[in-house]
């Protein structure tokens, strides 16, 4: 994904997008110049790098995430079937119906739900025959295995040698419920995890079409270019560092975003230490960036890689610039529009610390739960099987 947007955007032009400096008319400028033959060729350039950029993630959704979930829900399911155990709804035809690769992406998630609903309810019958068939210390050591999860008076029917018969269906009723409840977290998950893969795959397109705004009203793409090599280099740095959580190195939305938001942190940060040096509220450190220029130089493009790099660079000359603009918002009286929540004491080291609304997480895990619960039939998925990627 990463190569698609440095070898689309590294081989273009750094012309800028004007010859005078300022960024404030680089886009009126960019607009006459995109009609110049080299505009038009860099231009085409960033279009099929994203493009490219695009198809990469739609395959590793299909290729890499969907089909091989998919793959394991139907292998699960025709063990459930080999068992010979009569489950309503689960047979050769239905599983062959499930089992095709052909179709639309839509369709082929649709299956792939269809599948993990099918397995819960083929699950919970095999449980259930499972337990029917336990009795005495058999069914004992299968209450063992989850003693945590066990209340009283359940919990103390493990220190007897032989259980009564309302024992026996008490303690089965009790681990019927657990596996119940384990499976339908697992659907849940399962469900959660792709529909936040969605959104970061929506997010990503969006995000790439407004590199190519960008590109077609400013120019610069050697910003962007440089933007997208700071984050992957930080990517891969991170993966083989030993102090990198296990589950961001392996997200497939950490992943899909990195180049998408490096390129963005590129071209934004650059832009902002332009209209800093403009507003009289940056130093000298940045004095040789220059987002207007006729081409871009070295220093410009070792800004890119670090804005991209490291997102904290861009935090700190975003907060830089709120405290140099800070005299200016206080001789207005009126609050600052739009309700993104209240503002709180600024963090030290500048910026803004924000108190947000709400944890959309919670809520979209709860929208999760809530669409799962309305299916017409309960059952479970085996607790021991996973079908995450």
């Amino acid at each position: 994904m990463a190569a698609a947007f440095i070898l689309g955007f590294g081989p273009l032009s750094l012309r800028g997008a004007s010859p005078e400096p300022g960024w404030w008319r680089a886009s009126h400028q960019g607009f006459l110049d995109f009609f110049d033959v080299e505009r038009l060729r860099n231009t085409l350039l960033v279009v099929l790098s994203v493009l490219a950029f695009l198809w990469l993630i739609r395959q590793v959704m299909e290729k890499m995430l969907l089909a091989p979930m998919r793959r394991v829900l139907i292998e699960e399911l025709k063990s459930l079937h080999r068992s010979g155990l009569a489950i309503a709804g689960l047979d050769e035809g239905t599983i062959d119906d499930l089992d095709v690769d052909g179709g639309s992406a839509q369709e082929k998630e649709q299956r792939f739900y269809r599948a993990l609903l099918l397995l819960r309810d083929s699950t919970v019958s095999f449980r259930k025959n499972e337990l029917d068939n336990l009795s005495g210390p058999a069914l004992i050591w299968a209450a063992a295995a989850v003693r945590d999860k066990l209340t009283p008076p359940v919990d103390t029917y493990l220190e007897a040698t032989e259980l009564t018969d309302p024992k026996s269906r008490a303690l089965r009723e009790v681990l019927l419920e657990i596996s119940r409840e384990q499976a339908s977290n697992t659907a849940i998950e399962t469900r959660l995890l792709l529909r936040r893969l969605r959104k970061s795959q929506a997010l990503s397109t969006a995000g790439a079409l407004l590199l190519i705004l960008l590109v077609v009203l400013f120019g610069n793409p050697a910003l962007v270019a440089f933007g997208v090599l700071g984050a992957v280099v930080s990517r891969m740095i991170s993966f083989f560092a030993s102090s990198t959580d296990e589950g961001q190195k392996y997200h497939w939305a950490v992943l899909m975003l990195t180049p998408v938001v490096g390129g963005l942190s590129g071209f934004a940060g650059v832009l902002l230490v332009d209209a800093m040096r403009t507003w009289e509220v940056l130093g000298d450190v940045f004095k040789d960036v220059h987002f207007g220029a006729e081409s871009a130089s070295m220093a410009t493009l070792a800004a890119a890689f670090l804005f991209g790099f490291t997102e904290r660079l861009l935090d700190s000359v975003a907060g830089k610039a709120a405290d140099g603009l800070a005299p200016i918002m206080a001789e207005d009286p009126t609050p600052g529009g739009g309700g993104g929540g209240t503002t709180t004491d600024a963090p030290e080291g500048g910026g803004h610390a924000v108190e947000p609304r709400g944890t959309p997480a919670d809520a979209e895990t709860q929208e999760v739960v809530e669409q799962h619960t309305d299916d017409s039939s309960p059952g479970l998925t085996d607790p021991g099987r996973t079908t995450g990627p």
